[in-house]
């Protein structure tokens, strides 16, 4: 069984809430957070593997926030830990494809007093088990940047495997970067569970 066991899901209508493992909740964004993820969004520690953004205005960003709280094909959860309290970050499902049963994932751990600590791990196997057990997705993706080795190595530890490069298509702090596209089948979920 996988350390986080995807314990309780909170229902309100026909969507989830909340999921609950043993050391984080999962909730949905509110716009309260606004300044904590904006500040998160903006810390260089924090945003050394995205892609570069503007400044933006407080209007600016109050409008973004209102396009992540619309959904669609796409949902972000900030993690919480459940002994402190402390929001440690967000992940996200996006491009959520029920025809073909494929989902894009990404996690931010903006609180960086939480890298390498074991509550990013549960909260991104609550949300593979999630997309896999609840949504039956067949294919989780995602994108990171081949010079993020932590992340790389992160990701692999639940499965993921490296499809491809695409080479040089993202200018960042003075120089190209490649980004790796990586995978994980349902299948291999299932073995990597039944291994731990």
């Amino acid at each position: 069984m996988h350390p986080a066991t995807l314990r309780r899901l909170s229902f309100f209508g026909s969507y989830t809430t909340n999921m609950e493992g043993q050391q984080v909740i999962l909730r949905a964004l509110e716009a309260t957070d606004l300044e904590l993820l904006t500040r998160w969004n903006f810390d260089p520690m924090v945003t050394a593997f995205f892609s570069p953004r503007l400044p933006n205005t407080l209007t600016e960003q109050k409008e973004w926030m209102l396009r992540q709280l619309e959904g669609g094909p796409k949902k972000k959860f900030m993690i919480i830990d459940k002994t402190s309290k402390e929001a440690i970050g967000v992940l996200g499902m996006m491009g959520i494809d029920h025809v073909n049963k494929n989902a894009e994932i990404g996690i931010t751990i903006g609180n960086i007093s939480f890298w390498g600590k074991p509550q990013p791990k549960e909260a991104f196997s609550l949300v593979l088990q999630f997309l896999f057990q609840q949504f039956n997705m067949h294919m989780v993706y995602l994108q990171v940047f081949d010079s993020n080795i932590r992340a790389i190595r992160f990701f692999e530890k639940f499965g993921f495997r490296r499809d491809g490069i695409r080479r040089e298509c993202v200018y960042a702090h003075g120089a190209y970067h490649s980004i790796m596209m990586m995978s994980l089948l349902k299948q291999e979920f299932e073995q990597i569970d039944m291994k731990q």
